[in-house]
Order: structure tokens, then sequence, then C-alpha cells
């Protein structure tokens, strides 16, 4: 009864209330939309937010204790803990608890606050979006040099970005360093070179007749056993959450904000039109029968992109709404156990693969904190009265 009633509020905060005057958006030329998903009639029963609140300090508590068990030290310092700690630092403000940043921060101090060893290579960058953003909560202790000074260095020696990003999964590793080095640093420079190289790195992988993003070049003519395109749900949720991640430090007069908008809404779509009726995105998108298990890194990063979407105002709460409240509802019921973990988490890879009930990573945890973080934020903003929004 309570799940149901989680469900029904959700669909309220997120869908609205006029589910029959929704209309879909136009399709994409190569994908088969059937959305936005069939609603339940829209409760007006408050559920406490503490739910929510509740959930994301489980998965905290779990995965921060237990993450010396289950991530292999040799990349410590690399995406797989960097995408929790993006997750943690999501929670933290969301929720304010100081036990987000106090673990980040003591994270970041056990790595010395140091970038990965590969001078240029982007999942060795990405930790470096989270030592900035402690930094911008507590500058006295935050060390940013190290990163400060190899995105300069890069910078003054650049690659193509096709060159430089040229797998998906880059396109949240690195380009979110550059725009929070921008805002803290207050220099243009940044932001004009990570779009330069986000939108060279763009064009050989991005399929606008799909809206979605190849893993890399392999896969531009790839087929599934079944016979469908090949596009990875986890690279896609990289690329639309790094997406969403731009877009928070970029300025709102720079010369590619609309391009990064346009984007992200194309993607938006074509995500959208391949959630499957559990909730839950499949590892292969276009090809849900390939692997028919839930999949929670995915779902994480592509919830957090759409929750984003529709709190910034980009997106539609009324299309788009109830997807989001389908998602998390279900990676609650589904994914997190009694202790907090995180499961139905794809192991690291490079393409769709089967996935177990009992695997849980790092990274798993941190796309469902930062989903978590915007579910939440949907929910402070309808507490607000009616009078007080505008």
């Amino acid at each position: 009864m309570k799940e149901r009633i989680l469900l029904l509020f959700l669909l309220f905060v997120f869908g609205g209330c006029d589910f029959a005057s929704q209309t879909s958006p136009e399709p994409l030329s190569k994908l088969q939309c059937d959305w936005p998903p069939n609603a339940e009639e829209a409760s007006l029963q408050q559920i406490e937010k503490s739910d929510v609140v509740d959930v994301m300090r489980s998965v905290r508590s779990f995965h921060t204790v237990h993450i010396l068990e289950y991530a292999d030290r040799e990349r410590y310092n690399k995406w797989i803990d960097c995408a929790m700690y993006t997750g943690m630092m999501a929670g933290y403000r969301a929720t304010g608890e100081q036990a987000y940043l106090d673990s980040t921060q003591a994270w970041a101090e056990r790595l010395d606050w140091q970038l990965g060893p590969r001078f240029r290579h982007a999942d060795d960058h990405c930790v470096g979006q989270v030592y900035l953003e402690v930094y911008r909560e507590r500058p006295e202790v935050a060390e940013i040099q190290p990163t400060l000074s190899r995105m300069r260095q890069i910078m003054a020696n650049p690659q193509p970005g096709n060159v430089a990003w040229d797998w998906a999964d880059a396109l949240f590793m690195a380009p979110p360093v550059l725009t929070r080095m921008g805002a803290v640093t207050e220099t243009k420079r940044p932001f004009d070179f990570m779009a330069d190289q986000f939108r060279e790195a763009s064009a050989p992988l991005y399929d606008p007749a799909y809206g979605l993003y190849y893993r890399d070049k392999r896969f531009l003519d790839a087929r599934s056993e079944n016979g469908k395109k090949v596009f990875w749900s986890r690279g896609n949720g990289w690329v639309l959450a790094g997406i969403a991640r731009v877009l928070q430090d970029l300025p709102e007069d720079h010369s590619s904000r609309d391009w990064f908008e346009e984007r992200f809404r194309s993607m938006s779509k074509a995500v959208a039109c391949t959630q499957q009726e559990s909730g839950f995105w499949r590892p292969s998108l276009l090809d849900p029968q390939a692997y028919p298990q839930p999949e929670t890194s995915g779902t994480g990063f592509f919830t957090y992109a759409l929750a984003w979407g529709i709190n910034s105002g980009l997106l539609s709460k009324d299309i788009y709404g109830p997807i989001v409240s389908r998602a998390w509802t279900s990676m609650v019921r589904e994914s997190v156990n009694e202790e907090g973990r995180v499961g139905w988490v794809q192991q690291p890879g490079d393409r769709p693969a089967p996935v177990e009930e009992n695997r849980a990573e790092p990274y798993g945890a941190g796309a469902f904190l930062m989903a978590g973080s915007q579910v939440k934020q949907r929910l402070d903003s309808v507490a607000v009265p009616l009078s007080k929004q505008e």
C-alpha cells in the first residue's frame, strides 16, 4: 500500500493532474514512440519527503562502508568511484546532510586531491569535478590546483575532440570538470574549450535519426542478434547526465548554450521512447529482449537527467513526469535491498551485457543518489504554497 501511495504521489508531483491533455512529442524518424506511458489517476495524497531521504541515506551508508570490498583499488581515483562521489555530492546538495560531504572529503584526501595517472584520459579526469564541487562548499580544505593544472596543460596542447573523447562515457567524465573549472575560476576559456571538444566528439557518435549515441565507432554499423541497432543504456546515460551537468554551470549567454539544450531535449525524447513498462531501461535500448533484466546504472542516470530537465524547466513535467516517477519507484522497489545495497547493476564494460540481481558497483549507487537528489528537489518545489510559486 505504501509503495502504491508513493507511486501515485510521484505521478502527481512529476506529471501534473491533467493526463488527458498530454500530447506526445513528434517522434524521431527511426524510433517508434508509444508514450507518454499510461498513468493512473493522480492522487493528492501527500507522502513524507523523508521516504526519499531515507532510502538515499541507506544507500550512502552501505556503499561508503562497503566500497572497499567491491571496488578494485587500482581504479580508486578513476571513473568508477568518481561516479559514486558525484552522487554523494548531489545527495549533499539535496539533503544538506553533512555525512555526504564528510565522506566525499575523506575520499578526496585519501587520493591527495590527485587526478588519475593517464594524462589525457577522460576516465582519469572525472574525479576533478568532485574536487571542484567540494571546493565550492569547503574552499579552506579542498585542493584543486592539481585539477586546474592538468586541465590548463590539456587546453594548451589539445587533441581534437573526436580523438580525446572518442567514446560516449567520456562525455560524462571530462566536460563537467571544465565547466566547473570555468565557474570556480570565473574564466571563459574552459567553457569554450569544453563546448568545441564536446561537439567534435559528438559528430561521429550521435545518430540524429535515433537521437542516441553509439558507445564508440565500433558500433556504428553493429547489430544485435535480433538485428537491432546497438545503443547501450549506460553509455547513453553517461552522455545525457553529462549534458545535464554541463548545463548546470554553462553560462546562459554562452554561444553553445542552445546547442546543448537542443541536444538534451532530443536525447530525452529518445530515452523516453525506450523506457520499459517496468520503469527500467534495459542494457540494449532498442533490443530489450537481448538482455531482459532491469539495469540500474543506466536507469539511474536517465532518471537523474530527466528529473533535472523537469526541475530546470527544459522538459515538460506532463510528458516526462510519469517516466521519472515510474523509474524512481521501480528502482526503490527492485534495486535497493534492506541494507541499502544497490543491485541490478551491469558490470564495467563497453556494450550491453547480462545483468545480475546481486551485482553492485559504486557507479550504480552514484547514479541512484543522483536520481534521488532530483526527485527530492521536485518534492521540495511542490511543497511551496501555490501563492509562492510562479
